[in-house]
């Protein structure tokens, strides 16, 4: 390969890499239209013994319609800055967190329990 070949390969590498979604879980929501995602990503350790070696990244996504909920496990895209933290879409949902689709199929169960006082 020429030098301008492989550059243009690596730069298209690149940018499929960006248009794959990644697979998340919400850990959080404190701003409309804003959560914050987990992403685990696995990859083999080359050590004595080997092994699997886990990270965790977080990532803050746009949730454009405001439907994304705490434990939600959901596929994010990358896409352009929407704040100077936030560069990732909500690109799927995959499957909700079993309480809140019972909350939502229920809303009389979604009310505050008494507190017992002591």
């Amino acid at each position: 390969h020429t030098p301008t070949t492989h550059m243009a390969s690596r730069v298209l590498d690149l940018l499929k890499a960006k248009a794959n979604p990644l697979r998340a879980v919400i850990v959080a929501k404190n701003h409309p239209k804003t959560l914050m995602c987990e992403v685990m990503k696995t990859k083999f350790v080359r050590t004595k013994y080997g092994g699997i070696e886990k990270t965790r990244t977080r990532l803050m996504v746009h949730d454009a319609k405001d439907e994304g909920r705490i434990g939600d496990e959901v596929l994010i895209k990358h896409s352009r800055p929407y704040s100077a933290r936030k560069r990732h879409i909500l690109h799927e949902i995959v499957r909700p967190f079993p309480p809140s689709a019972f909350l939502d199929s229920h809303p009389e169960s979604n009310t505050p329990r008494a507190i017992p006082k002591v």
